[in-house]
C-alpha cells in the first residue's frame, strides 16, 4: 500500500512525511466477480499474493490509522514467474476538502 498524506497542514518547504496504511486485498480475475486471492498487509503496507499470468482487479480496503475507512481499486496485469509491483494511494482525509 501506497502511504496516506500524515500531515493535518501542508507546508510549503516543510516536507509532509507519508503514513503507511495496512489493508485487507482482495483479487478478481478482470471482469469477473469471484475472489480468487485475498491477503492482508502487513503493518506498512506491503503483501504478495501468487496469482497465474492474466489481467486482475486489485481491491484494498483500508480500516485502521485512517480517520475514515477507505476503498481504493485498480488493475493489474501478471506475468509468468515475475513479481508485479502495485503502488495503491489511500488519502488520510485529515486536510479536509481543497479550498480555492
Amino acid at each position: 500500500m501506497a502511504p496516506a498524506p500524515g500531515c493535518a497542514v501542508q507546508r510549503k518547504g516543510v516536507p509532509c512525511p507519508p503514513l503507511d496504511v495496512a489493508a485487507h486485498i482482495e483479487v478478481r480475475a478482470a471482469g469477473f466477480s469471484r475472489i480468487v486471492a485475498q491477503a492482508d498487509s502487513s503493518a506498512d503496507g506491503r503483501f504478495t499474493i501468487d496469482l497465474p499470468a492474466g489481467s486482475y482487479t486489485v481491491t484494498a480496503k483500508a480500516d485502521g490509522g485512517m480517520p475514515m475507512a477507505q476503498t481504493q481499486q485498480t488493475a493489474a496485469t501478471v506475468s509468468a514467474g515475475r513479481y508485479t509491483p502495485l503502488v495503491i494511494t489511500f488519502d488520510s482525509g485529515i486536510r479536509g476538502p481543497a479550498v480555492r
